[in-house]
């Protein structure tokens, strides 16, 4: 079995709020027995369905957008939308009482309308499951911002893994974050347990770069933190597809401010097909490598941007049409 992807299983996101009794789908509360992925990657609030395979929710952005036009980051949108959608995808399972995790091996983003700045109130989304089956699920999803205008779009597909599948196969990344947190707090100071509970989505992952050109970027993580996975999943944390995708993107954004010789500038992400291919586990590593392919218009250019393991084993792909926005330097 070709494992991949987003590690967003069974209907991760569906915390407290039932499903409409219009229909005979599972609740969202039931749902939330089935699922790994934890607060603070779960982030949903007001879940609600209307239909099954159908389902909605607001989200309060929570990554700086400093280095794009938009309410929200492109790569958060997608961490949210997947989400969203694999709750859409478990509603249509014909046995939902058996857990599963939905990793999402490809994902198609598209910005949908003119950005806006990042604003503190919620942003609404939608997500509907377009394919159901035992092995694999697909589901088109949207995100609006605060005018009720689209703002991104996202086609993810899932490839399903049961619970006993996922344990045997990655059973030596295994790590209950609860037991060896609580362990290692007895010797920690107050600030540096408060550092331990702070969101980790809330900032970027600290890459270094090692190369930059106007043509090619390089960087590496040196170790994924345990922090960094952080209700995903909690035995088992693996890095979420959405934070890779953040560092393709911010990878990307870099070596297109390099390209314009504008170390400030800002951009939009207009689109992003992103494949995962390996899963990422606390502990280990990561390179990531980008290149500039094609000028699409004066200010959008093409980038390839690849995330691999030391060994040379690629994890996660992403090609991204990025458009520089001059003026609106930081």
């Amino acid at each position: 079995m070709r494992i991949s992807g987003e590690t967003s299983p069974a209907a991760a996101g569906a915390a407290g709020e039932s499903t409409t009794a219009a229909h005979s789908a599972p609740s969202a509360a039931s749902l939330a027995k089935l699922i790994e992925v934890r607060e603070p990657y779960l982030a949903l609030q007001d879940l609600a369905s209307s239909q099954p395979g159908y389902v909605t929710a607001r989200v309060w952005p929570e990554q700086p957008v400093d280095l794009e036009i938009s309410e929200i980051s492109a790569a958060e949108a997608g961490r949210h939308l997947a989400i969203l959608g694999s709750i859409a995808s478990a509603m249509l399972r014909p046995d939902p009482s058996k857990r599963v995790y939905y990793l999402a091996e490809r994902a198609v983003m598209t910005a949908s309308d003119a950005p806006a700045h990042r604003t503190d109130a919620p942003l609404r989304l939608e997500a509907r499951c377009t394919e159901s089956s035992a092995r694999r699920a697909t589901a088109d999803c949207q995100i609006y911002g605060t005018d009720g205008r689209p703002r991104f779009h996202l086609d993810v597909a899932y490839t399903l893994v049961p619970e006993k599948v996922f344990q045997r196969l990655f059973a030596a990344h295994r790590f209950d974050m609860r037991r060896n947190g609580l362990r290692s707090a007895q010797t920690l100071s107050e600030e540096a347990i408060r550092e331990q509970r702070r969101n980790p989505y809330c900032r970027r992952l600290d890459l270094e770069t090692i190369e930059l050109t106007e043509t090619r970027v390089r960087a590496r993580l040196s170790m994924v933190p345990a922090e960094a996975c952080a209700g995903h999943f909690p035995q088992y944390p693996a890095l979420p597809v959405a934070v890779l995708m953040e560092a393709l993107c911010n990878a990307g954004g870099q070596l297109l401010r390099k390209h314009f010789a504008s170390p400030a500038l800002r951009y939009r992400v207009l689109h992003g097909d992103t494949i995962a291919s390996k899963l990422v586990f606390a502990g280990q590593s990561i390179v990531v490598e980008g290149e500039l392919l094609e000028r699409l218009s004066d200010w959008t250019r093409k980038i390839a941007v690849r995330a691999r393991l030391p060994t040379g084993e690629e994890v996660g792909s992403a090609t991204l049409s990025l458009e520089a926005v001059p003026g609106a330097e930081r």
